[in-house]
């Protein structure tokens, strides 16, 4: 009788520890698919502040000039044509203000920078 009290206590903790190992295994996973998650979001957001950087580069050489300005309006996605545009007033328009289209913002002023270059 005593041998198979120790069985079955033996089995009891056997299935105990099978049961503690599955659920930490559960949580493991569940653990590492949001730690991927966060990598994946973290890895998205990096890319967008460095896009964006590249666009509050492009505008500060746009304007490093004493007296350049650059005028940015809201995007108008009804108009038939490039829905962004920027406007330039600086010695290399002749001071007058020259308007610089695209389909996004990075676009129309990768337009004027090259339109700079060029001059």
């Amino acid at each position: 009788m005593k041998r198979l009290k120790a069985r079955i206590a033996l089995a009891r903790l056997h299935v105990g520890w099978w049961w503690h190992c599955r659920q930490w295994t559960k949580k493991s996973r569940r653990l590492q698919e949001l730690m991927d998650a966060r990598d994946n979001r973290f890895s998205e957001m990096t890319v967008k502040l460095e896009r964006l950087q590249a666009i509050v580069d492009n505008i500060d050489q746009l304007r490093k000039d004493e007296g350049n300005t650059i005028l940015i309006p809201c995007d108008n996605p009804d108009w038939d044509g490039p829905a962004c545009f920027v406007e330039v007033t600086s010695n290399w328009t002749g001071w007058q203000p020259r308007r610089f289209t695209g389909d996004t913002l990075s676009e129309a002023i990768a337009n004027a920078i090259s339109q700079q270059a060029l001059r």
